[in-house]
């Protein structure tokens, strides 16, 4: 037997054809031990990337995903704040009557 080995499972969550999310776990094992829990997870549609870098490691499955919820939750608050700034600082140019600028979009939107 190796002394090293891994084994992975996926599991896809899916509104009637359409891919909703997919997760994606990894337990390494060295000597016949566990040794870590990697999990990462794509968004909506078959192609989707993943959603992080790197997969996020625990010594256990549920602390692997804990640590991902924590990752996206980090992720939520950072842009969460970078728009809210963005907004207030729109909002304050409005209030002082700048006016003539035209709103500029993302392509796409």
């Amino acid at each position: 037997m190796p002394d090293s080995s891994w084994f992975t499972a996926t599991g896809i969550q899916s509104s009637g054809s359409n891919r909703l999310s997919t997760l994606e776990v990894t337990r390494r094992e060295e000597k016949g031990s566990v040794s870590s829990y990697e999990a990462q997870s794509s968004g909506y549609g078959v192609g989707a990337r993943w959603l992080t870098d790197m997969p996020m490691c625990g010594d256990t499955l549920a602390q692997s995903i804990r640590c991902l919820q924590r990752y996206y939750e980090g992720q939520r608050d950072t842009y969460a704040g970078a728009a809210s700034d963005l907004q207030g600082a729109r909002q304050k140019k409005e209030d002082q009557g700048e006016q003539g600028q035209e709103e500029t979009r993302p392509p796409g939107e």
